[in-house]
């Protein structure tokens, strides 16, 4: 089994991150150091939603992957344990620098603001759930690895996320996570990655002798 880690100025690729807001349409946050994620109702119900991508191209085609974490670093937590998910963007030609709630690249439309199209902006298939921490500090989003392995096998490596509440239009409950941009690079987001390759070779033995 191999192991593979992605953090933005650690290892592996570039990682880019940004926040939607849709109290704040027009503005980009791809330079911010913070990243937020849920619904505060005293922002005049602000929905705060986070884009992230992952280049994991330098793992090998035919792998199959066993695991995969995606690390994050509360640096504000949640009010209540709210329950989220991370998705897949469909709309993947999105921008660090020009994604906005109205527009994923500073000058084209989402289908529907707020990458909330199901089909051409983002896909429910294969969401991962998790909760909004309580406590800052690290935790963890697990089973990662079906979407990992579709950026594999179909996105050329591509893995390009929304993390946001899956109800977000009732209490308030907010998490701020570091971003890439973070001073502080083991806070930044980190995915880690476990994979098979080939055939192992009891299995080899195995099948020669059929």
């Amino acid at each position: 089994m191999a192991t593979n880690t992605y953090r933005e100025g650690v290892s592996g690729a570039s990682v880019p991150d940004t926040y939607l807001s849709s109290s704040r349409p027009t503005t980009n946050f791809g330079s911010s150091v913070l990243l937020e994620i849920g619904f505060f109702a005293a922002k005049g119900s602000d929905t705060l939603r986070t884009l992230m991508v992952f280049d994991v191209s330098d793992i090998p085609a035919g792998a199959v992957i066993t695991s995969a974490t995606l690390g994050l670093n509360a640096s504000t937590a949640a009010t209540s344990a709210s329950v989220a998910r991370a998705y897949r963007v469909v709309q993947d030609a999105w921008t660090e620098g020009g994604a906005t709630w109205n527009t994923y690249d500073g000058s084209n439309a989402w289908t529907t603001a707020g990458c909330s199209d199901d089909g051409s902006d983002f896909t429910l298939t294969d969401g991962v759930d998790w909760n909004l921490p309580t406590s800052t500090g690290a935790f963890d989003i697990t089973g990662m690895e079906t979407l990992v392995q579709d950026a594999v096998d179909n996105r050329a490596g591509n893995l390009h996320l929304l993390l946001r509440r899956i109800f977000e239009t009732s209490t308030t409950s907010i998490v701020t996570v570091d971003s890439g941009e973070h001073a502080t690079p083991a806070n930044r987001p980190l995915l880690t990655v476990n994979y098979t390759t080939g055939i192992p070779i009891l299995g080899r033995r195995r099948r020669n002798m059929v």
